[in-house]
C-alpha cells in the first residue's frame, strides 16, 4: 500500500513518510543522510500516487521525474541556509498532473518549515477556483486529521498555523494573474507561477513581486507552450548558459500510459513516416526500450488523427516531443525579443546620411 495514502480522498501524508522512514532508519541504523533518501523516496511515491488519481497519471513515474530535482533545489530554503534565488522552468506536455504534484509539494513544505510564504497563481479567476475547489481542498482533505497542521482558510489563502505544538505562521496564497497589488505585504519566498503561456500580462504581475525576491526564495514556472510569446522569451532566456535558471523539459513520452496497441503501419512497418523515425530516434536517446516504441508511436498518431484532427500546431504546442518543436507552429516572430531587451542595454554610435556626386552614403558620426 502507498505510505500515507486515504482511498477516500485520494491523497497522501508526507508525514507518514517521515515517520516510516525515520522508524526504519533506527532499526537499520541509517544515517542521517540516508534517512532522509528514504523519506524523499516514499514521498515521491505517494506524491505520484496522488496524481494518478486526481490526474490519472501513472504514479510511479509522475512524482518521480520531477520532484526530486524540486526537492533538491529547494532544500537550503527549507532548511534557512542562506543561499541565491533559485529559478526554475519547468517546460512541460499536457496532462501531466504537474499542477497537482506542486500543490502537494506545497502542503509539504508549509509544514516542514516555519514563517513561509507561498504565492500560486493561474491566469484567470476561474483556474483559480478550480485550483482550490478540485485539487487543492480534495488533497488536504484526504490527509490524516491527525498528521494535518492546524489551518485556516480564506476565500483565497490557506494559513498554516500550528503542527504538533509547533508554531509555523506560514501562508498559501493563490491568485489570478490579472492581481494588481500582488507584490505588497508579506514577502514571497515561493512563487508558483503555474501555466505560464497563458498569462495575459506577466510582466505588470512580476513587477510588483521580483523585486522583493532575492535570496532564500524560489521561483517555479509552469507552462504548456502557447505560441511564440513571453513563454518562449523565458525558455530560450533560461536555457543559456551564463544564467542562474534551471530548465527542465518534459516531454509526452515519458508518461507510461501514453501507449496504444500498435496497429496498420505500426503492425506491417510499412509506411511509417519521417516523423516516426524521428519519435524512435528520441526514444532510443531517451532510453525507452524498443519494444515500447510503436506503442508509443501508435498512442501519438491516433491523438494526432482523433483529438488533433490532424493539427501538427496542436501536436506540438499540446504533446511536444522536443522543446524547440513547441514553438515551430506559430512561427518565428520578426526580432527575438531577448536580443531586443539586450541592444536596449547597449549604447550606439550615430548614423548620419551623406551625399556626393549623386551617391549615397551611410557613416557614424559623433554627437
Amino acid at each position: 500500500n502507498c505510505i500515507g495514502f486515504t482511498s477516500e480522498a485520494y491523497a497522501v501524508c508526507s508525514h507518514v513518510c517521515a515517520y516510516v522512514s525515520g522508524e526504519l532508519g533506527k532499526k537499520y541504523m541509517l544515517t542521517d543522510y540516508e534517512q532522509e533518501i528514504l523519506y524523499y523516496a516514499s514521498l515521491l511515491h505517494d506524491i505520484g500516487r496522488g496524481m494518478q488519481y486526481t490526474e490519472n497519471v501513472s504514479h510511479h513515474e509522475a512524482g518521480a521525474e520531477l520532484a526530486k530535482e524540486i526537492l533538491k533545489a529547494l532544500d537550503p530554503i527549507m532548511k534557512k541556509v542562506p543561499c541565491p534565488s533559485i529559478k526554475v522552468l519547468i517546460h512541460k506536455s499536457r496532462q501531466m498532473g504537474i499542477t497537482t504534484l506542486f500543490l502537494k509539494l506545497e502542503q509539504f513544505f508549509m509544514t516542514k518549515t516555519k514563517n513561509l510564504n507561498a504565492l500560486h497563481v493561474m491566469p484567470t479567476e476561474e483556474e483559480c477556483d478550480e485550483l482550490k475547489d478540485r485539487k487543492l481542498i480534495p488533497l488536504l482533505q484526504g490527509t490524516h486529521p491527525e498528521l494535518m497542521a492546524d489551518m485556516t482558510s480564506t476565500a483565497n489563502y490557506v494559513d498554516f498555523n500550528t503542527f504538533e505544538g509547533n508554531i509555523l505562521d506560514n501562508r498559501l496564497r493563490y491568485m489570478p494573474s490579472g492581481t494588481r497589488g500582488s507584490g505588497h505585504g508579506r514577502t514571497i519566498h515561493l512563487l508558483i507561477e503555474d501555466e505560464y503561456a497563458k498569462y495575459p500580462d506577466p510582466f505588470t504581475l512580476e513587477s510588483g513581486i521580483l523585486p522583493a525576491m532575492s535570496g532564500n526564495t524560489a521561483r517555479i514556472v509552469l507552462f504548456t507552450a502557447k505560441g511564440m510569446n513571453h513563454a518562449y522569451d523565458l525558455s530560450k532566456e533560461a536555457q543559456r548558459d551564463d544564467n542562474s535558471w534551471v530548465y527542465i523539459f518534459l516531454p509526452w513520452y515519458i508518461m507510461d500510459e501514453y501507449e496504444a496497441e500498435p496497429y496498420g503501419k505500426y503492425v506491417t512497418m510499412e509506411g511509417l513516416s519521417d516523423y516516426d523515425y524521428f519519435l524512435f530516434s528520441e526514444f532510443k536517446k531517451a532510453g525507452i526500450p524498443a519494444d515500447r516504441w510503436l506503442r508509443k508511436a501508435a498512442w501519438y498518431d491516433t491523438v494526432w488523427r482523433e483529438d488533433a484532427k490532424r493539427d501538427w500546431k496542436y501536436m506540438f504546442e499540446n504533446y511536444p516531443t522536443i522543446a524547440e518543436e513547441s514553438f515551430r507552429a506559430s512561427g518565428s516572430p520578426i526580432f527575438d525579443a531577448i536580443k531586443v531587451n539586450e541592444w536596449r542595454e547597449r549604447d550606439f554610435k550615430r548614423v548620419d546620411v551623406f551625399t556626393s556626386n549623386g551617391l549615397t552614403d551611410f557613416r557614424y558620426v559623433d554627437d
